[in-house]
C-alpha cells in the first residue's frame, strides 16, 4: 500500500465537482462523507487515530481499517486476524509499535505480517473472551501507558517489556476503589482523572485520592451523568470534560470544577478535540458537531456539503492530520473528512440510479437561466438541474 503525500487527496478526475458560491465565514469548510459504499467496512465508527506516517486508523464494531485519504484497507479481512467484538481504538507507541485496544483485550500489531499478538494483562485473562479495555493513555513513567478496563480497574503497562508493571499497578489499585474505568486523562498538575463508578482525581506523586472541588451546578451534572471523554487543553491548562449532561471545565487556576462561563447546555457530549492551532471541537450524541470559542460559548460547526446532514449526527471520534484536515467518526453514518483549505468545491453525486451513487464521467457543464444547469456525461446521457444542488438532477 502506497500512501498519498497528503492524507486527504481529492481525485477530481473521478468526481463531478461544481464551484459553489458561499458566504465566507470562520469554520465554513468543505467536507465529504465516506460510507460503506466507499469501502468503509462498517458505519459503526468508535475511534479514528492518525499515526506518525499519516495513516488514519478507523476502529469500529468488528472492524479495523486503514484510510489513506482515498481508500480503506480492512485489516480484519485476513485469515490470521482475530475477531474483535469492538475495536475501541489504536495508539502508536514511542518505538513505532501499534497498540490495538478492544473489547476482547489489548493487542500489538505487526504490519509486516499483518499479525495481531494478544497481550495478556492478567494471569486469569481468558484467551478467547479477553479483557475489555476502554482506554490506553500515556502514563508519567518512562515507556509506560495506563490501561483502563471494564472489570479489572486500571493498570500501568510497560510497552518495552510488554508486561504489566505490577509494583506500580499494585500501588495504584491500593487507592483506586473501582473495578471499572471507562475514561482516563492526565491534567496540567500531573494528576490522573478517571471515570468509574464516579469521577475521581488521583495524585500520582503521593498516590492518594484527591477531593474535587466543584460548583453546585457541576455537582449536579457529575451526579446524574456519565463522563464520555476528557482532554487537557494545552493553551489554557484546563481540563475539558464531556458528559451526558453537557460540558464541564476543571479550571487550572481556581482548582474548581465548573460549567461553561458562556452558559451551560444539557446537550449530551460524546467526544472532544483540540486542534493543532488551539481550536476546540465538540462532538455530541445526536446533536451534531460544535465549536467552543474562547469565551466558552458553543456554536454549530458549518459544513458545506449538500450530501451531509449533521443535524442528528452521533459523533464518536474527531481526529486531525498533520496538515490540519479533520476526520469525524459518525455512528451509523461513516467517516466525514473536512479539508483545512476552504476551496469552495463541493462533491455532488450524479447518477441515473435512485441510490445516488456517482457513476458518470462529466464531459461538460453549462448554465441556462431558463433551464438551469446542464451536465453532459460520457455514457449516461445529459442531466438537467434547476438549482445548484446537482444531486436533485433529472436525466
Amino acid at each position: 500500500m502506497k500512501r498519498n503525500k497528503s492524507l486527504i487527496s481529492w481525485h477530481v478526475a473521478v468526481m463531478a465537482v461544481l464551484l459553489s458560491i458561499h458566504t465566507s465565514a470562520a469554520w465554513s469548510q468543505m467536507s465529504r462523507m465516506y460510507t460503506t459504499q466507499d469501502g468503509l467496512p462498517t458505519s459503526d465508527i468508535y475511534d479514528i487515530y492518525v499515526d506518525s506516517r499519516g495513516w488514519a486508523w478507523v476502529s469500529g464494531i468488528a472492524s479495523l481499517s486503514l484510510f489513506d485519504g482515498s481508500n480503506f484497507y480492512n485489516l480484519l479481512d485476513w485469515n490470521k486476524a482475530p475477531i474483535f467484538n469492538t475495536v475501541r481504538g489504536v495508539r502508536e507507541g514511542h518505538d513505532g509499535r501499534m497498540w490495538i485496544y478492544t473489547s476482547n483485550g489489548l493487542y500489538n500489531y505487526d504490519s509486516s505480517l499483518n499479525d495481531f499478538r494478544h497481550i495478556f494483562l492478567s494471569e486469569t485473562e481468558d484467551s478467547v473472551r479477553g479483557m475489555s479495555v476502554q482506554a490506553f493513555i500515556d502514563y508519567p513513567k518512562e515507556g509506560c501507558r495506563l490501561v483502563a478496563t471494564d472489570e479489572n480497574g486500571i493498570m500501568v503497562f510497560n510497552q518495552q517489556t510488554m508486561e504489566v508493571d505490577r509494583e506500580t499497578t499494585d500501588r495504584l489499585m491500593a487507592i483506586y476503589p473501582d473495578n471499572m474505568c471507562t475514561e482516563a486523562c492526565m491534567d496540567y498538575d500531573g494528576c490522573l482523572w478517571t471515570m468509574g463508578t464516579r469521577l475521581r482525581r488521583i495524585d500520582l506523586k503521593q498516590m492518594k485520592l484527591l477531593d474535587i472541588a466543584m460548583t453546585d451546578e457541576a455537582a449536579k451534572v457529575v451526579g446524574f451523568h456519565r463522563v464520555d471523554d476528557m482532554i487537557l487543553l494545552k493553551q489554557s491548562g484546563n481540563l475539558l470534560i464531556a458528559t451526558g449532561g453537557g460540558l464541564l471545565i476543571f479550571d487550572h487556576e481556581t482548582q474548581m470544577l465548573r460549567t461553561l462561563k458562556g452558559g451551560h447546555t444539557n446537550m449530551p457530549i460524546s467526544v472532544l478535540k483540540e486542534t493543532h492551532d488551539g481550536r476546540v471541537l465538540v462532538g455530541s450524541d445526536s446533536y451534531g458537531i460544535w465549536r467552543m470559542e474562547a469565551d466558552e460559548t458553543l456554536h454549530t460547526l458549518n459544513v458545506y456539503d449538500p450530501n451531509t446532514n449533521l443535524t442528528f449526527a452521533k459523533v464518536k471520534a474527531i481526529e486531525e492530520d498533520a496538515e490540519g484536515n479533520l476526520l469525524f467518526g459518525l455512528l451509523q453514518k461513516g467517516v466525514m473528512v473536512m479539508t483545512r483549505q476552504p476551496d469552495n468545491f463541493a462533491y455532488y453525486a450524479i447518477s441515473p440510479t435512485t441510490n445516488k451513487i456517482n457513476a458518470v464521467a462529466v464531459t461538460s457543464l453549462s448554465y441556462d437561466p431558463k433551464v438551469g444547469y446542464i451536465v453532459s456525461t460520457d455514457g449516461c446521457g445529459v442531466f438537467r438541474c434547476s438549482s445548484s444542488n446537482l444531486s436533485e438532477s433529472q436525466q
